[in-house]
């Protein structure tokens, strides 16, 4: 079988079929699988051919489907459908004209055949496509035509050089006044210099441009900036380069895409940045910007940091920035609020596609428990591209921004003057131990393998002992009881281990599980600093019997003065999953989310509950 085509072609799909002593129907029948590659051949061979070295050296696939004689036809389809024959199905005979015969002679196929016989009932003429040759020749098995040599590979189209300084479509007429190309799909040759270079394989695969300074027109709507979407042809930053490509909006990012050539005219070249700062009037304005060099020269805060280990991405704005509903009422002032946010930042973005790279890129010398970047964490100049993509402006350094670490940690939280007890809450993030002794890993929902819990329950338990807490609530444990072998067993047990002068114990419900969710809340404290009081309780009555998780509450008792206190742990209904979400718990765009009516439910609930002083 012969692949004419530049591109390896799959055999899924493909079948060989023999048909024998004038059979309509298969007789015999291969299932191909495997590919073949471009301009190649695929070799098959009789089953009882493996003992002829010259045939077992060149076969791809021993087949009883070619036990063929020369008065047997054969067909080749895809999908049921014929692509190749060999023979005239229904006919029973020896094929013979032209001087070429089926039987007892060797059949090469003519090189100039590229296309299949598809008529496989019709008359075969075997000379029309096929060269006659000895008996058992086999010397030009494995090759197409008659001259026993490989095809050679077909001569590439010529491509004809770029010609730099020839009329050309200007950038900023690629980008136009809105937010979408005015020559969306258009094939166009344009220049630039380009500003930045990300065109390594864990980067956005291009290169940004832009304009030559002749060519920058006086419009302020206009970007004199784009992206190109091209890594085959190496570039550097300075490289003044003609482009040829088609304009593309890829996630609302103006870019060349569909890139067939690119020509470097000269190297060497400087740019010039252009300025910008926060906050803006509108966040639309930037798009005059988009694909331009930028630089921000003014105090930023860092005021979001969660995507930075796994995207390396990091907000930055004037000043810290909270949630609408943190300050403002749900609806039309929380939504105010955030529009405003939204004219403060900035986000700084790696320039990678790829996820949990390994080093972080922020702060300058890599993320680690040593080198944080926490939020209020300040830099004063941020140099780089302007991008856009999943519906945020974005600023791609060229120059590693330097962190300034303004918002150090306290060593531990501080003790009021007046009190005597530290009572906190700690999320662990899906703490599940396996079967408690160093097996059953992976688990449903935490760690892969025990040495990745040995590293997950080692963080946990310094950021424990780290807050000097009395009670701890816990969230996101595994939700398997209070045995030797449960979660909360283990993570006490660690506790122990790392702090040899407090005693942590756990409070223990007396149930195999708290409710229905694969993850619980729980409590622990310090032995030696308080005692349990009172009944250990939990609530499963709706609207805890589903999506917000059953609250505990436990009493203790200060073994210093004696107060008695409750300490009660809730884990509402997240504001993620908001596919089933219908009336009041769909998202109603207030800024709450989905699921708040369920979450009101819940508190108004956990309230109710509290009041009933359910510990006793």
């Amino acid at each position: 079988i012969y692949n004419t085509s530049s591109a390896a072609i799959s055999l899924d799909g493909y079948t060989l079929n023999l048909f024998s002593n004038k059979n309509v129907s298969a007789t015999s029948s291969e299932n191909l699988t495997g590919s073949i590659a471009a301009n190649s051949t695929y070799v098959i061979v009789t089953s009882d051919s493996r003992a002829v070295d010259e045939l077992k050296n060149k076969a791809d696939l021993f087949s009883g489907a070619v036990n063929f004689n020369g008065d047997d036809a054969l067909t080749l389809t895809l999908d049921d459908n014929v692509v190749d024959s060999f023979g005239q199905i229904g006919a029973d005979g020896v094929w013979s004209n032209g001087g070429v015969t089926t039987k007892d002679k060797t059949l090469r196929r003519k090189s100039a055949i590229t296309s299949g016989r598809t008529d496989s009932t019709g008359a075969f003429d075997p000379s029309e496509q096929w060269l006659q040759f000895d008996k058992d020749d086999f010397s030009g098995l494995g090759f197409h035509g008659e001259n026993n040599q490989p095809e050679p590979e077909p001569e590439p189209e010529p491509v004809t050089p770029l010609e730099c300084g020839a009329a050309k479509t200007l950038i900023n007429a690629i980008q136009g006044e809105g937010g979408d190309s005015p020559l969306l799909n258009t094939e166009v040759e344009l220049e630039g210099i380009v500003t930045a270079d990300f065109q390594g394989a864990e980067q956005l695969s291009g290169f940004f441009i832009t304009s030559l300074d002749a060519d920058i027109d006086t419009n302020p709507l206009t970007s004199e900036g784009v992206f190109v979407y091209f890594a085959d042809t190496d570039v550097n930053v300075g490289d003044h380069v003609r482009v040829k490509g088609s304009v593309a909006e890829y996630f609302n990012a103006t870019q060349i895409g569909d890139v067939s050539q690119v020509e470097v005219c000269a190297t060497g070249l400087t740019t010039t940045t252009t300025k910008i700062s926060l906050p803006v009037t509108d966040v639309a304005d930037l798009e005059a910007y988009e694909g331009m060099l930028v630089t921000l020269e003014q105090p930023l805060v860092v005021t979001n940091n969660y995507g930075l280990g796994r995207y390396g991405e990091v907000d930055l704005a004037t000043e810290r920035l909270y949630q609408g509903t943190q300050i403002a009422l749900p609806g039309d002032a929380a939504n105010a609020v955030e529009a405003e946010n939204s004219k403060k930042q900035i986000l700084l973005d790696d320039g990678s596609t790829k996820q949990n790279l390994d080093p972080i890129a922020y702060p300058g010398t890599g993320l680690d428990a040593y080198n944080t970047l926490r939020l209020g964490d300040t830099v004063n100049t941020v140099i780089g591209v302007l991008g856009y993509s999943f519906d945020r402006y974005r600023i791609h350094p060229t120059v590693q921004p330097t962190f300034v670490a303004t918002n150090p940690r306290t060593e531990a939280p501080e003790l009021h003057a007046d009190a005597d007890l530290r009572i906190a809450s700690f999320n662990v993030l899906n703490y599940f131990n396996g079967d408690g002794q160093g097996a059953g890993f992976p688990t449903s929902r935490g760690a892969d393998s025990e040495a990745e819990f040995i590293r997950q329950q080692a963080k946990i338990v310094s950021a424990i002992v780290a807050l000097e807490a009395d009670v701890i609530g816990l969230m996101e444990i595994e939700n398997d009881g209070f045995d030797e072998f449960s979660a909360i067993a283990s993570l006490v047990n660690a506790l122990n281990d790392e702090d040899s002068v407090n005693n942590y114990a756990f409070v223990d419900f007396n149930v195999n599980q708290i409710g229905t969710d694969q993850i619980t809340t729980a409590l622990i404290y310090r032995a030696n600093k308080v005692a349990e009081v009172g009944n250990a309780v939990i609530t499963t009555q709706a609207p805890f019997d589903y999506s917000n998780r059953a609250p505990i509450a436990q009493s203790f008792k200060s073994l210093t003065t004696d107060e008695v206190f409750t300490v009660a742990v809730a884990h509402l209904k997240s504001k993620g999953s908001c596919g089933s979400a219908d009336g009041n718990n769909a998202d109603l765009g207030d800024g709450q989310a989905c699921w708040n009516e369920i979450r009101v439910a819940g508190a108004n609930a956990y309230a109710d509950w509290l009041n009933t002083k359910p510990t006793g």
